[in-house]
């Protein structure tokens, strides 16, 4: 029955399900009728048309064309960090969508995890529990394994005074199952033994991106996706809930363009906007949405000058005023940094920071995995901003700021430094400061990426394939330091795909000397071709005693491109 339902829905037609609640292990089954209406019917507009110009960036001095931001311009919030879980090599390697939520006495965070690859077979949410945010407790498997399929969180809800963990259940990547399944679970909080227990199926074909938020009017409110997202108006909202937790009518949004990663606040006119982004780098950007019927319907998306590097984005409403807006802004696609971005009103930002900027180091392979501060989501508690997201896909962190310390930088005249670098030394793969220990082969080929081009720098880039675990094979780039100081360091290196001679490195291991150390860390090649990625800022002395190195992995092609080093 089920792909006849799809078919109906496809050709606009409402309808209605049914399923049973599932209780696991040796516990009887009792059947429950949950029900939802789809409807197809187009989300009215209107008299949601806005008024507004909508969301924007701000900042005097902020360059026009905001791929020439240079991120670590932007100053650095006071915070402290929190690790919450790490995940293991081929056991719990990769962590992402986490979620985070304070309930009576304690903190919840939860998030998905798998032995290697993202939403592959036994994919499963995992959560942890803390009584101060700081200390938490083992992780705790919520949802179990289930073979072909896998397990997305969905945040967390409080309905009639029981906490309520949502996750999404759907058939997983390189499933070998003929029919689809989707839908949308929710699991009790039950107090006396400190577990999430399975309760019901309260949606199908909808996966929530954030657990459901009350509107003015008491009904409850979130967006989501089929998990089929080539399916006809695929981005949607449900409301509902107030009457019973699988009491939801689900409408598409007016506009199919826009992502799926949604969020909403009220403003102070009272209407709903929600947030979300569209378009491909390097023009990716923020949109806006507007509600004046309390999510019952959205107008279409208003655009905006605000960067986005294809991640999940946040914000909320703080008790002082403040509206929030945390984003990933790098037009690289590169998830870092993690900003802030103020705001008086919900839509004018005039004040943005970074929350974390710093390089990470990739520890282990996997599908879809990538360096950076992913997919976060925040609350507010106890006079400070909680900020949960995943690190490289692979551990779970918390970044808590101070609700004085936003206050303190919201007061302060924000002025983007928009000036030419002091100093700016480029060195390409076939120019003075560029050797390698061993022939390092050069091609121009570069590859795409949705249809724009991911190149190199200069006249070529060189890379070496397969390098034998016993041969240290490294290219290295070494500048002529004239002006002393702090250099921000970026590499480049192309799009593209080597077939059968190995893939692009996604762990390729590089070290930075500068006076007093040496830096080692990784690039992730496979991913953000044809951007300067940036690797860290280091102090400098003039002359040629600081570099940048690479080495050539196993089994997989490294690419030495271009090396850039900034003096701002």
């Amino acid at each position: 029955m089920w792909p006849y339902m799809k078919k109906i829905a496809s050709r606009g037609l409402g309808y209605r399900l049914f399923s049973g609640w599932r209780v696991p292990g040796n516990i009887c089954t009792v059947c429950l009728c949950v029900c939802f209406t789809f409807q197809i019917a187009m989300a009215q507009q209107g008299s949601n048309s806005p008024a507004a110009k909508g969301l924007s960036l701000e900042i005097p001095g902020l360059p026009a064309n905001r791929s020439e931001i240079i991120w670590d311009r932007l100053p650095l919030l006071k915070s402290e960090r929190i690790t919450v879980f790490e995940g293991k090599e081929n056991e719990s390697a990769f962590c992402h969508h986490a979620s985070i939520f304070y309930y009576k006495d304690r903190f919840f965070a939860a998030w998905s995890n798998g032995n290697k690859d993202e939403d592959f077979s036994g994919q499963r949410v995992m959560y942890a529990t803390s009584k101060d945010g700081h200390q938490w407790s083992k992780a705790i498997n919520m949802t179990g394994s289930t073979p072909e399929m896998a397990y997305t969180p969905s945040g967390f809800w409080v309905h009639d005074g029981d906490l309520y963990a949502l996750a999404g259940f759907q058939n997983s990547r390189a499933s070998t199952l003929t029919s689809d399944r989707d839908e949308l679970n929710i699991y009790r909080w039950n107090r006396g033994k400190s577990a999430f227990e399975y309760s019901a199926v309260i949606a199908k074909d909808f996966l929530g991106m954030e657990g459901p938020r009350q509107t003015p009017d008491g009904q409850w409110l979130m967006f989501g996706r089929p998990a089929d997202k080539s399916l006809p108006h695929a981005n949607r909202f449900a409301k509902g809930g107030k009457s019973a937790v699988n009491d939801w009518t689900i409408k598409p949004l007016p506009n199919d363009k826009v992502e799926h990663d949604i969020f909403w606040y009220t403003l102070p006119n009272g209407k709903l906007m929600s947030v979300e982004g569209t378009g491909d780098a390097p023009d990716r950007h923020l949109v806006s949405m507007y509600s004046s019927d309390n999510g019952n319907s959205w107008s279409d998306p208003v655009p905006s000058d605000f960067p986005d590097a294809d991640s999940r984005i946040n914000g909320l409403k703080l008790s002082n005023g403040i509206y929030v807006l945390l984003n990933n802004p790098s037009l690289s696609r590169y998830r870092i940094p993690l900003s802030i971005s103020l705001s008086k009103d919900g839509e004018k930002f005039d004040h943005m920071a970074n929350i974390r900027i710093e390089q990470t180091n990739k520890k282990y392979s996997g599908h879809a995995k990538a360096p950076g501060y992913q997919y976060m989501r925040a609350i507010e508690h106890a006079g400070k901003l909680w900020i949960i997201y995943s690190v490289n896909k692979e551990n779970v962190e918390i970044t808590t700021v101070s609700l004085d310390e936003i206050k303190r930088f919201y007061a302060t005249d924000q002025i983007y430094e928009n000036r030419k670098p002091a100093a700016e030394i480029i060195i390409d793969n076939n120019e003075k400061g560029f050797e390698t220990n061993s022939p390092w082969p050069t091609d121009t080929v570069a590859g795409f990426f949705k249809g724009v081009r991911m190149g190199y720098h200069g006249h070529n880039y060189a890379y070496m394939k397969n390098s034998s675990a016993s041969t240290d094979n490294w290219a290295k780039w070494t500048p002529k330091i004239a002006t002393p100081g702090v250099y921000a360091v970026y590499m480049k290196w192309p799009t593209r795909s080597f077939g059968s001679n190995g893939s692009m490195a996604d762990v390729a291991p590089i070290e930075i000397r500068y006076p007093g150390g040496v830096h080692r860390s990784s690039v992730d090649e496979s991913r953000y071709g044809g951007s300067w990625i940036y690797l860290g800022s280091f102090p400098m002395n003039a002359g040629n005693g600081s570099y940048v190195k690479i080495y050539a992995g196993k089994n997989v092609t490294t690419v030495a491109d271009a090396v850039k080093f900034v003096k701002n």
